[in-house]
């Protein structure tokens, strides 16, 4: 009786395991991002000091972070639920710097983490679902239509707040994303540092230039494919089961 309860709940566990891996690895074959390779967008970037004390300077890192006059993020891979960006950062003194990012639109793993998400997602879901264990997942909490410089646009809204930093008393994220593409459009990000509590720092990105390719988009994860492959899977797990439990039975038939 024993193994045959060990043996049922090996079997549990051994269908919860697969059905997960499945679930990740056929998201992953047929994810399919909104934006391609070339799509370009233009963001300014500005950080605000807010003290009730009048003479309180704000850190030298917010002064010189706000030399920056506008950031440009550039599409330079796309693959399955991975994309792979070009940064340029530009200063009000003319100068440049050029870096890269890549975010997993699925699991948000990435140091693009924020810019982009999975596209056609809707209100009271979740974006970067897959990244629930590692604190990267969030709740898109309503669908709004915005103006911007390049006209209306359907948009996400999440308000997340993270009190588990080492630094900060308080980190409040304010972002809107495009629905049809998943792109961030805006982005506001307040933090309380525990050195001074009653102080707060906001750094805000917003959108000014919005280039991609139309018709890029497609949110299609072939749903049907994974459902039969998670049906398979239990059904073969509870046939298991069944058979087993019928070997039991037998067994204990021919001993009396």
């Amino acid at each position: 009786m024993k193994n045959l309860k060990l043996a049922i709940t090996c079997l549990l566990i051994f269908s919860v395991a697969l059905s997960q891996a499945l679930t990740q690895v056929f998201s992953s074959e047929t994810f399919k991002a909104g934006v391609s390779p070339g799509d370009n967008f233009v963001y300014t970037f500005n950080v605000y000091w807010n003290s009730p004390e009048p003479n309180q300077a704000p850190p030298t890192k917010i002064t010189e972070l706000n030399n920056t006059e506008w950031v440009k993020i550039t599409v330079h891979e796309v693959t399955g639920p991975i994309v792979v960006m070009n940064t340029t950062t530009h200063f009000k003194n003319g100068t440049e710097i050029n870096g890269q990012i890549w975010v997993n639109l699925l699991s948000g793993e990435g140091s693009g983490f924020g810019f982009i998400i999975a596209p056609n997602l809707e209100a009271n879901h979740l974006a970067y679902h897959m990244g629930m264990e590692k604190g990267y997942s969030f709740l898109l909490k309503e669908e709004l239509v915005r103006n911007y410089i390049f006209g209306k646009r359907t948009v996400l809204h999440a308000l997340v707040d993270k009190t588990s930093s080492d630094e900060y008393v308080l980190i409040s994220h304010d972002m809107y994303f495009d629905k049809e593409t998943g792109v961030m459009l805006e982005w506001y990000v307040t933090q309380v540092p525990k050195y001074a509590p009653t102080t707060s720092i906001m750094l805000s990105w917003k959108i000014i230039e919005f280039h991609a390719a139309p018709g890029s988009t497609s949110a299609d994860q072939n749903p049907s494919i994974i459902q039969k492959i998670l049906t398979l899977a239990v059904v073969i797990s509870i046939a298991s089961l069944l058979i087993m439990l019928f070997c039991k039975r037998k067994k204990r038939k021919h001993k009396n």
